[in-house]
């Protein structure tokens, strides 16, 4: 029901449009995935923005536990490729932060031997200029990722921390 719930108010927010990766692709080969694109605001041109908006993020609605994991789309940020995408996850945790909620950076759960944690000299708008020096994660260049909890939120709660995502993460993307 929780789960149901969290997918329900990222379809409120975002164009949720679904499809399968082709298999021996990434973890999400075979599934099918839904991927968030900004939601028009203006139903006259909902139609013309299809063929010119660009991914947000995309998830696999899971099956069980009590995390839905987002994969971000960074290639589309302005500063992709003057900024790791470790860099770039963490100045839009960052931003969340501030504006009220916190997800799970991808960082901290990586497998990697050498991840280091979320430093804490580099929480400031400054990080994403030089956080690249300061991350050892080995990913995809242009992938970041974020775990929400839905687990023990009140639905309210969830409702509005989703809809503050979703404003900070189209302005953040939005940014140069």
């Amino acid at each position: 029901m929780r789960r149901d719930f969290t997918i329900d108010c990222l379809a409120d927010e975002f164009d949720l449009r679904v499809g399968t990766v082709p298999c021996d692709v990434d973890c999400f080969s075979g599934r099918d995935v839904y991927t968030a694109y900004p939601k028009s605001k203006d139903s006259i041109m909902a139609e013309k923005q299809i063929l010119t908006d660009e991914p947000l993020f995309s998830f696999v609605p899971p099956t069980s536990g009590m995390y839905v994991w987002l994969k971000l789309h960074l290639e589309r940020h302005p500063k992709h490729g003057m900024v790791d995408s470790n860099g770039l996850e963490l100045a839009l945790w960052e931003e969340l932060a501030e504006a009220g909620v916190l997800f799970g950076p991808g960082q901290l759960f990586a497998a990697e031997i050498n991840v280091p944690y979320l430093p804490t000299d580099r929480l400031s708008s400054a990080a994403i200029g030089s956080a690249a020096e300061a991350t050892t994660v080995q990913e995809a260049e242009d992938e970041g990722h974020f775990r929400i909890s839905f687990s023990d939120a009140e639905f309210d709660d969830l409702k509005k921390a989703i809809s503050i995502f979703s404003r900070v993460i189209v302005k953040f993307f939005q940014t140069s």
